[in-house]
């Protein structure tokens, strides 16, 4: 058990914890501003969608790009290739959170404008 629960995954799970609860509060907040207040449960849902969607997508491109060039190979080879394909998905990722926190951080801010969906 004492190898399950060691001091980095812990801190890891933290870290995790803190910036998931951060990301998620700001993401639905932003979904919510300037929808009328009968629709705020139409844009929860369209942003949790979008949101399970784009985890879905994701996911299966970075296990097509990890999984890239492993077929037919058996041993070490196919253990090589493996942790390739997953250091490329991973850095494909932290080159991904880099680019969105520059678009998030640089880009310009909208005066809010509440949208009334029906009568449009």
């Amino acid at each position: 058990m004492s190898n399950i629960l060691n001091k980095p995954l812990i801190l890891s799970l933290l870290i995790l914890s803190f910036g998931q609860g951060s990301a998620f509060s700001t993401m639905y907040a932003a979904a919510s501003t300037g929808v009328a207040a009968e629709h705020q449960g139409i844009g929860s849902g369209m942003a949790s969608t979008g949101q399970q969607i784009g985890n879905a997508v994701g996911l299966a491109i970075l296990v097509a790009i990890a999984n890239r060039g492993t077929a037919g190979l058996t041993g070490e080879s196919l253990r090589t290739a493996t942790t390739h394909g997953l250091r490329l998905a991973v850095l494909l990722t932290a080159a991904g959170v880099v680019v969105t926190a520059a678009i998030a951080l640089t880009g310009r801010r909208r005066t809010p404008v509440l949208i009334d969906a029906i009568s449009n």
